[in-house]
């Protein structure tokens, strides 16, 4: 039995079986697959892994502890990604520069009130600085006039009684006539939305006061240290 193996055992025959030992090594070699549990902690190094690339990698499976010994020389620029690490492991960048202004939102408004005579006796002249106040809005829109003053009084010559409103550029301002007594100063406060939107540029807010007779009014009181007078823009 030995004689014939010996016979059959040709160069050929050796080269043929030790190809095939080695093929077959090379294969199984090739199925092992290396996972996280099979590598302990800071066991690689820049040299282990110079040749991976992010497509080695899967998505948000490093740490810094599987990386803690690797330093920048061992990674080529621009070959990692955010993605290639998980939630919290990378620092947040500077905070970005404020975004634009956007546009004034949609308002809403509802005051009850009894509303200023279109044409009344006397409206503020530029004479008459503490009964009026000129301003300049940035973009168009409708706006709340306020108005308040400590003191303030105004007689009709026939004895009636005084109305006294806000205007905007001679429009009366809905909701804000106030009744006075002839002759008596008195704390005056009122608001009220512009019926509607004005354009930007100049516009003035300024008092009004109508007698209930055909007389002209005075305005006998004002307090400088106690007035107020002006608009919010409240938008479209």
């Amino acid at each position: 039995m030995l004689a014939k193996l010996r016979a059959r055992l040709t160069y050929a025959n050796v080269v043929a079986t030790l190809a095939l030992f080695v093929a077959l090594g090379g294969s199984s070699y090739a199925a092992l697959r290396v996972t996280s549990k099979n590598v302990p902690k800071n066991a690689l190094t820049g040299a282990d892994i110079k040749k991976l690339t992010g497509a080695d990698v899967t998505n948000n499976s490093l740490t810094g502890a599987d990386v803690k010994n690797l330093g920048s020389g061992d990674i080529s620029n621009g070959r990692l990604l955010a993605e290639d690490f998980k939630a919290g492991e990378l620092p947040k960048g500077d905070k970005g520069d404020p975004g634009l202004v956007g546009p004034p939102g949609p308002t809403f408004g509802s005051i009850s009130g009894t509303d200023p005579t279109a044409n009344p006796d006397f409206v503020a002249p530029p004479s008459s600085p503490t009964l009026r106040h000129t301003f300049t809005t940035p973009s168009p829109g409708r706006l709340l006039a306020i108005a308040q003053f400590e003191r303030f009084g105004a007689d009709c010559s026939g004895g009636a009684d005084p109305f006294v409103g806000l205007y905007v550029d001679g429009a009366p301002v809905p909701a804000t006539e106030r009744f006075l007594f002839n002759n008596v100063t008195e704390h005056v406060s009122m608001a009220g939305v512009t019926s509607t939107a004005l354009p930007a540029g100049n516009h003035t807010a300024a008092l009004g006061v109508t007698c209930a007779g055909s007389e002209t009014p005075n305005v006998i009181s004002t307090n400088d240290e106690g007035r107020t007078i002006g608009a919010i823009l409240l938008g479209g």
